[in-house]
């Protein structure tokens, strides 16, 4: 099984909303801050659902890191490759987060789902692609973070 080079915040690399104001994350109630670490990853082919492939027991790692001066930093490491590491701002609503992501260049923009209960953070990326067995296609990426 191939890995996803997915986008995490980039995709899960994943995450930065260009907010209005000065601290979106203060202004909508929701903390962030912290480290989180993925402890489930899944994609589901969007054309057959019924696809799945576990891409964390086939190896993915990913972690994110939300400061409160509303930067991050994540790592996704895939096996027998070095870390991407990649870093930038990031803003949050209730329901999604953005990731500006500066470092590497080019600057890019991604939006994506989550939800919070606790320490358990689920960000949900809708524009991912993964290897089912007969390359790449279009795929949902669910990770699941544990703080």
């Amino acid at each position: 099984m191939r890995l996803p080079g997915f986008r995490l915040a980039s995709a899960l690399l994943l995450l930065a909303v260009l907010g209005c104001g000065d601290s979106p994350t203060e202004a909508t109630g929701v903390d962030l801050t912290g480290t989180w670490t993925a402890t489930a990853i899944v994609a589901t082919n969007k054309a057959n659902p019924s696809q799945t492939s576990n891409v964390y027991a086939g190896g993915l790692r990913f972690s994110v890191t939300f400061n409160a001066n509303n930067s991050y930093t994540q790592t996704l490491t895939n096996p027998g490759s070095a870390p991407q590491i990649e870093s930038g701002s990031y803003a949050a609503t209730s329901t999604s987060v953005t990731f500006t992501r500066t470092s590497p260049s080019p600057i890019t923009t991604t939006v994506l789902a989550f939800t919070r209960v606790g320490n358990v953070l689920t960000i949900t990326s809708g524009d991912s692609m993964n290897d089912f067995g007969s390359g790449p296609v279009p795929a949902t990426l669910v990770a699941t973070l544990s703080k």
